[in-house]
């Protein structure tokens, strides 16, 4: 944005994916809104990938209300509904077996990074309480551990020996992952927009995530999955037990899952409108 500000580019387009800043503290924190400031300033536009986004923006006076805008619904690509379509899933059962997960077991699935950021903390304390009540439970881990904003040794340690727990590191297809879920779990701390909620919901996946910025815009409660305050661990065990105890609800949410994602987040629509954007922009 500088570069562009100062070769005098006429349109200059910062689209905001996230705010890096927030769980954050001290010095660290204000580098990074000065940054976000800085990028806000050199632009002519500013487009954000989700409402919430556009307004902690202006909360935190970052941006001014003129240059911000987001683009139809939001999200960063949209999503390819022929590509996340349970119809077009080959049977799960092949990655059951090779999982070693029992054909009866209700299985939970995260997808993301392992950090404490994104609720893995919470996520395992929740699951490993429910366990004790229920035996047929399973937990699909999808991401990889990462050295910035690692989980405790501790979490990590029941990570690797619960065997009702499997993680399987990053995947390049995650799709046969949600197509043997029950329910997609993403309890983070911070988001820009939940892509994984889109994909899971896209494959008829309900969801149980925090209320968030932009995880609350593509959840809705008791409509295509749960939203549950951040760092809960509490909230989310009961949202989980409420996920198992109540198929009708659970199932009901699954069939509303994918409609809010065709009406709102189709990628062609998403496209269409990010080119007409920037046409009128000139």
């Amino acid at each position: 944005m500088l570069a562009a500000y100062v070769t005098g580019i006429k349109t200059r387009i910062y689209m905001c994916h996230g705010l890096r800043y927030q769980g954050c503290t001290g010095l660290m924190r204000k580098l990074l809104i000065n940054m976000e400031r800085i990028s806000c300033l050199c632009a002519t536009d500013v487009f954000c990938v989700s409402r919430g986004l556009m307004d902690q923006l202006l909360l935190d006076k970052i941006c001014s209300k003129k240059k911000l805008s987001i683009i139809l619904n939001g999200s960063i690509n949209g999503i390819d509904l022929n590509r996340y379509d349970r119809k077009n899933l080959v049977s799960s059962q092949q990655l059951k077996n090779q999982l070693n997960l029992p054909q009866q077991n209700f299985i939970f699935l995260f997808v993301g990074r392992i950090v404490k950021d994104k609720g893995i903390e919470e996520l395992i304390s929740a699951f490993c309480r429910l366990q004790k009540q229920y035996s047929t439970l399973s937990l699909l881990l999808v991401g990889k551990y990462e050295a910035i904003n690692p989980i405790t040794e501790e979490v990590k340690n029941i990570i690797e020996t619960n065997h009702s727990i499997h993680w399987v590191g990053s995947q390049a297809d995650v799709r046969p992952f949600y197509g043997c879920s029950d329910v997609m779990v993403l309890p983070s701390y911070r988001e820009g927009f939940g892509m994984v909620l889109m994909e899971a919901c896209a494959m008829d996946v309900p969801c149980i995530t925090t209320d968030i910025i932009g995880c609350n815009e593509i959840i809705v409660n008791g409509q295509n999955g749960l939203v549950i305050p951040k760092q809960d661990s509490d909230a989310l065990y009961e949202a989980m037990k409420y996920m198992y105890e109540h198929p009708q609800e659970r199932l009901a949410m699954a069939s509303c899952a994918r409609k809010t994602i065709t009406s709102r987040y189709r990628q062609q629509d998403v496209w269409k409108a990010a080119l007409d954007t920037y046409k009128a922009l000139g």
